[in-house]
């Protein structure tokens, strides 16, 4: 073999051995692969649906759940981006984890979850009067669950008022019916997942006149309820807790009456008033709700955790409460932060939604920054001496416990 041989077999030993170390992951490289996720849907009432992202080239992709629900194999469209399909996923919090691992041993962990939801929210009706004249005024009302909308229609699909839900309670004024109405009340959330409960009321125009009204919800153990009713008419009042319903007096000539409740329990309490005049009854039962519970955050949007979170997008959070708006302050009681090398304040504009006084909006000056993790938090800011702090309050004046609540969310990287 000349020397000319030698040095091109030689080189060629060269070159491969270069190869093989450009193409492969040094023994002394201990920086994992980089991985990424799509966005997907959460909460969803899908329990089946592709997951899938970009991946360091020559790294495996793993993903597993906590859930009985199946992964199934990963597919590779191209050399950099992965993706498989998932089935069965669990009613609640289904918790996955995709691991990327190089040929050497490094790996990337992301932890995230898909929230399933397909339960419908529950909804009763249990305040309204029945039988009743026509064209009396009454304010029919019931309890939701938390977060969802309620809506009031005939049977007929016609509108009848505008319901408003503060925290589990809904409440809604109903101009005077002239006829026998089936009132179908249902309550839906975020996700469509709805439910309709029904209620008969009567008008019958032998029966006595009733009107109620109460402050409800209160946060007062002790209540007067007052209302009008047919001269001549006897009033009656019970309670289904332990509470106490006075004797009604009629401070107004004979049509005027009103009720002392005392020592209201936290929560519902049901108050059933009874016009009797002869044969004939009006009966109205009326909710007496005593918030003893501290306004809190029910959802976000984004989610906590989510990843590759849009640049454009704004910042939901929803409250149990109706809130007041002058204690949500951007920059302030309400504070979105940049956790970069130096913890930056987002600047940008926040008010409550007008079509949900439960959910305050904050729209960012300017788009997020890409890969950047940022923080939500509620804060108390302390104010001159004698001035009472700033911090997100419902409109009863009740604090949110600022520090139960913390949303973070990673931006989408470029």
């Amino acid at each position: 073999m000349n020397v000319y041989r030698l040095k091109a077999v030689f080189l060629i030993f060269m070159l491969a051995v270069l190869s093989i170390a450009g193409c492969g992951s040094s023994e002394n490289d201990e920086t994992p692969p980089a991985v990424s996720i799509q966005p997907v849907p959460s909460p969803t009432t899908l329990t089946a649906l592709t997951l899938s992202g970009t991946v360091e080239a020559g790294a495996k992709v793993e993903v597993t759940i906590s859930s009985e629900a199946t992964v199934g194999a990963i597919v590779r469209p191209s050399a950099t981006t992965w993706e498989t399909a998932l089935s069965g996923l669990a009613e609640g919090v289904n918790t996955l984890t995709v691991t990327a691992t190089d040929d050497i041993g490094n790996s990337r962990l992301l932890v995230f979850s898909i929230i399933v939801d397909t339960l419908p929210p529950s909804v009763t009706i249990e305040q309204f009067i029945t039988p009743l004249p026509s064209g009396i005024v009454q304010t029919i009302g019931g309890t939701v669950e938390t977060g969802a909308f309620v809506t009031v229609a005939d049977s007929a699909g016609a509108s009848l008022c505008e319901a408003v839900v503060d925290g589990d309670i809904w409440t809604c004024h109903i101009n005077g019916l002239l006829s026998d109405t089936t009132l179908e009340v249902t309550a839906a959330d975020a996700l469509n997942n709805a439910q309709t409960v029904n209620q008969l009321i009567e008008v019958v125009d032998s029966v006595p006149e009733l009107t109620v009204t109460a402050e409800s919800p209160t946060k007062s153990d002790n209540v007067v309820v007052t209302g009008t009713v047919s001269a001549g008419a006897v009033v009656t009042a019970q309670i289904d807790t332990s509470a106490e319903a006075g004797e009604p007096i009629f401070p107004v000539a004979l049509t005027g009456w009103e009720v002392a409740v005392s020592n209201l329990v936290a929560g519902k309490n049901l108050l059933t008033i009874t016009a009797s005049q002869g044969e004939q009854a009006s009966v109205g039962q009326f909710i007496l709700a005593r918030d003893g519970l501290l306004p809190f955050v029910t959802s976000t949007e984004p989610r906590v955790g989510s990843l590759n979170v849009p640049l454009d997008s704004t910042i939901g959070v929803t409250f149990s409460e109706l809130m007041d708006e002058s204690s949500l302050v951007a920059g302030e009681s309400f504070k979105v932060v940049a956790e970069g090398d130096k913890e930056t304040v987002v600047a940008g504009t926040g008010s409550l939604d007008p079509a949900d006084g439960r959910k305050y909006i904050f729209i960012p000056d300017s788009p997020l920054s890409p890969g950047e993790t940022y923080k939500v938090t509620l804060a108390r800011v302390a104010v001159e001496e004698g001035g009472e702090d700033l911090v997100a309050r419902d409109i009863r004046g009740d604090s949110v416990a600022e520090n139960l609540f913390s949303l973070e969310f990673t931006t989408l990287s470029e």
